[in-house]
């Protein structure tokens, strides 16, 4: 993993992708279905499928504009608004936001463009099981883990895409897609060979997923110290909180404000930074981002033992948040959005600090140890949405649900979706670029609220829970006007955040990708991570324990008084570990992460 920048010149072409990453690397908490074959498309069901402009329209059109400039969408740009029959649809996705939330302006650019209401159902990992097992799925359907694919595939209720391709042109009519539909019938479709479902989020990921995020305006404070090792890393931001005891308002700051209730800790973040993620779906089995070298990590001056040791120490000497062993995310993150935090382990967590203060906040330093990550690009999906098959009985429905489906696929759908209405973030220049209006930046510092919708000012962050998942990444380019679908990878973006200008100035780099490549040791992720296959029951079941007793063991090792007591829970650990039968975990996800890896290159990503 510990390759140098000059054996790995082919990634620098990446370069070019100007673009601030707010997401971390890949799906490394989900299990997803592949085949364990790679030379057959035949599929193995042992293993393969175990305020200033009118909102109200929210046109996307501009006249003038060259259609398709990446050659990607051969149809539909999705800017048509529907003057037909409407239809109510019943909805659920597992990713789905508050029903609560207020996304009025939302439902009536939907209904204005495909002629759908939604009934939404609260989400629930359980309920798509339970829609299975009575028989009867919501009209639309979302799937965001990908071992229950199979089983919805074969089941009979969900509808054969392949059966309506001549409807459904911006799924099959579309480069960037083909991967991600063979994929998913060779691999997702329960043995049927037949599409079932839409994969989602395909596209470039050129994006920073592993660097720490600090407070960088400290940092420079106490003279921007040079870091080699995990150890240097963690003594600089015992500095940094020595320098900096309490905010500005009198409240205690700590190296970092953590939480309980995702199961992960403060080690797992360090994990990712030195280059590691989880395999499979699992808790203790570990394999470096570019996909070699998988281990258990269960030996004493392991990689593993290190994050937890350093973590152990912050927790003992009082730099740790005393509340980090019972408080939820939604406790911790405000506390370092509000400057009481000094360390995020990804971008994402971090910028929400650099939103609410002036000057510079949270910025990217590296350790010479650490292996700074680039995202995979994501040929096959994660996560999917499908039409179940009930709307067949009824026309209407049916119509609707297609039309809904190959909207989804447009450029206008995410366009709309995550960047708001024309004319409240954006607008359109005289060239045909998508800018910020006068007050957009403004707008966008504040939670995107205030869209006025058919019933109230609605929240932007809230609409893009509606469904919960996009069919691309942000970073795909939008073919009618050549840049990022997403308005925080556009340029006119870049240039008017000017919080990050000590930092780049100090890196001589625009961009947080420019700054990594600038490092000389970057990792791209493997693809592989997204087309592993879901675990038999049986050892799901294994896996499920390991998971629950290693992670109790480790929230026992971070708060432990003493070394000895720290060394004492790591030995117990380990001999429950392997009394359990962690080797049958390890053989299943080398064997099937190697499959993987195999496999990757009969499915690439064909545009962009």
């Amino acid at each position: 993993m510990r390759k140098k920048f000059w054996k790995r010149t082919a990634t620098a072409a990446l370069a070019t992708m100007m673009v601030f990453s707010t997401v971390g690397c890949g799906n490394t908490d989900k299990t997803e279905e592949s085949g364990t074959e790679s030379t057959t498309k035949t599929e193995n069901t042992s293993a393969a499928d175990t305020s200033a402009a009118d909102t109200s329209a929210a046109a996307t059109e501009k006249s003038g504009l060259e259609k398709d400039k990446t050659g990607i969408w051969n149809s539909d740009m999705g800017d048509t608004k529907w003057d037909g029959e409407e239809a109510t649809l019943t909805l659920h996705t597992q990713y789905s936001g508050s029903l609560a939330a207020d996304v009025s302006w939302w439902y009536d650019i939907v209904k204005e463009y495909t002629g759908v209401s939604f009934e939404r159902t609260d989400a629930s990992t359980e309920t798509i099981n339970t829609m299975l097992a009575s028989g009867t799925f919501t009209d639309i359907v979302g799937f965001s883990r990908d071992e229950t694919l199979a089983s919805t595939a074969a089941s009979g209720l969900l509808l054969n895409l392949d059966e309506y391709q001549d409807r459904l042109p911006n799924l099959y009519n579309n480069t960037i897609l083909e991967s991600a539909i063979q994929f998913y019938r060779d691999y997702r479709s329960g043995g049927t060979g037949k599409l079932y479902h839409g994969p989602c989020q395909i596209g470039t990921n050129s994006s920073v997923c592993s660097a720490p995020m600090i407070r960088y305006d400290i940092y420079k404070s106490i003279g921007a110290p040079e870091m080699e090792t995990l150890e240097d890393f963690i003594e600089v931001l015992k500095q940094m909180r020595d320098a900096h005891p309490t905010t500005d308002d009198g409240n205690p700051v700590y190296v970092f404000c953590g939480w309980s209730d995702w199961g992960t800790g403060l080690w797992d973040y360090l994990m990712n930074i030195m280059g590691y993620q989880n395999l499979g779906g699992t808790a203790t089995v570990w394999v470096e981002r570019d996909g070699e070298n998988i281990s258990t990590q269960l030996e004493k001056g392991s990689v593993l033992y290190r994050t937890l040791k350093v973590s152990n120490d912050l927790w003992r000497n009082g730099y740790i948040d005393p509340d980090t062993t019972t408080q939820p995310y939604q406790t911790a993150k405000p506390k370092t959005d509000n400057g009481q935090g000094l360390f995020m382990g990804v971008e994402w967590m971090g910028g929400k600090y650099n939103d609410l203060h002036e000057g510079t906040g949270f910025a990217m330093v590296n350790a010479d140890e650490f292996d700074i990550g680039i995202s995979a690009p994501n040929a096959v999906g994660a996560g999917s949405i499908a039409i179940a098959a009930s709307v067949a009985e009824d026309e209407t429905k049916l119509d609707a649900a297609l039309r809904f489906l190959n909207w989804f696929y447009s450029p206008s759908y995410f366009n709309l979706n995550k960047n708001g209405p024309e004319g409240y973030l954006w607008e359109y220049d005289e060239e045909g670029n998508q800018v910020f209006t006068k007050d957009g930046i403004q707008k966008y510092r504040n939670d995107r609220v205030g869209i006025p919708g058919s019933t109230g000012e609605g929240q932007m962050f809230a609409a893009q829970s509606v469904i919960g998942i996009q069919a691309y990444t942000p970073y795909t380019i939008n073919p009618t006007t050549g840049q990022p679908l997403y308005h925080e990878y556009w340029e006119e973006f870049l240039k008017t955040d000017t919080r990050w200008d000590e930092w780049r100035a100090d890196n001589d780099v625009i961009t947080t990708y420019d700054w990594a490549v600038s490092q000389g040791d970057i990792t791209v992720q493997s693809t592989a991570f997204s087309m592993m296959g879901a675990m038999p029951d049986a050892l799901q079941m294994l896996n499920d324990t390991l998971t629950t007793t290693w992670r109790t063991y480790a929230w026992e090792m971070f708060v432990a008084d003493s070394e000895a007591e720290f060394d004492e829970i790591w030995d117990k650990a380990v001999e429950d570990m392997e009394t359990l039968d962690i080797q049958s975990v390890v053989d299943w996800c080398s064997t099937t992460f190697e499959n993987a890896k195999a496999m990757a290159d009969e499915y690439p990503l064909k545009a962009q």
